[in-house]
């Protein structure tokens, strides 16, 4: 089962402007807790079920200046690149966008009653 959450991730690129990113975080419910020692279907095996972590998508970033007023707003295209002249400041978004994301709490919602029972 997989889930996503909705972040809303800001930071300064420079000392004149700054950006507000929407990224969205992919999650699934795994069973964390087998372990080198072990192999599925182990009698007694220990089972450690949550919310890991698989990656992020930045849906769309906005570059303000101090004034507060827009600069530019990016998003990916169809075909998921984005335009040439607009690269260095993506790249310099998605770094501390992955830094943010390393750090997130999993999601509080729990799936289902069965999926317990795997």
């Amino acid at each position: 089962m997989e889930t996503y959450t909705e972040h809303i991730v800001d930071n300064s690129l420079d000392a004149e402007s700054y950006f507000v990113a929407k990224v969205s975080a992919t999650w699934s419910w795994s069973d964390n807790g087998v372990g080198f020692y072990e192999f599925w279907g182990t009698p007694g095996h220990h089972e450690d079920w949550g919310w890991e972590y698989e990656g992020y998508f930045i849906e769309e970033v906005a570059i303000f200046n101090n004034e507060e007023e827009l600069v530019v707003s990016l998003t990916h295209s169809v075909d998921n690149s984005i335009a040439p002249e607009h690269e260095d400041i993506w790249n310099a978004v998605n770094e501390m966008v992955c830094e943010e994301m390393e750090s997130l709490d999993p999601p509080d919602e729990h799936p289902e009653a069965e999926y317990d029972e795997l």
